[in-house]
C-alpha cells in the first residue's frame, strides 16, 4: 500500500499536475486503465498552459461522450450534466491526435462547497 499525502497546490505544482493527467489518460499501459482513450485520441491531454481561476465557483469539466463509464464515475462524484456540448477540437493539436470521426465532448459541472474554497 502506498503512504498518501494531499495537499493543497499552487501554480508551481501545475507541471507536475498535467504530467499526472496525461499518464493516466494517455500514458504508457494507458489502455488497460478505465481511464484509457488509447484509441480515441493519442498526445497530450493537457498541459500547464491552462492555469487555475482565482475565485471560481465550480468545477467545469469536458469528457469526450463516448467515455459513458467515466461520465457516470464524475457523477458519482458529485459532477452533473450541464445542456452544453462542445465539438472535438479536430484541427487543434494541443487536444492530442484524435483517432475517431465521432469525438464530441460533453460538459460536466459541480460547484464548490464553502469548505472546498480557499
Amino acid at each position: 500500500m502506498t503512504d498518501w499525502t494531499i495537499s493543497n497546490c499552487g501554480p508551481a505544482d501545475l507541471g507536475e499536475i498535467a504530467d499526472l493527467v496525461n499518464a493516466a489518460y494517455r500514458g504508457q499501459g494507458g489502455a488497460t486503465g478505465w481511464t484509457s482513450e488509447v484509441g480515441m485520441v493519442d498526445g497530450q491531454r493537457t498541459t500547464s498552459a491552462k492555469g487555475r481561476a482565482a475565485g471560481a465557483q465550480a468545477a467545469r469539466i469536458t469528457v469526450l461522450s463516448v467515455r459513458e463509464s467515466l461520465i457516470a464515475w464524475y457523477e458519482r462524484q458529485g459532477y452533473r450534466r450541464t445542456d452544453d456540448t462542445e465539438r472535438f477540437p479536430y484541427d487543434d493539436g494541443r487536444f492530442g491526435a484524435p483517432l475517431r470521426p465521432d469525438l464530441v465532448f460533453i460538459v460536466l459541472e459541480k460547484p464548490f462547497s464553502e469548505h472546498t474554497r480557499t
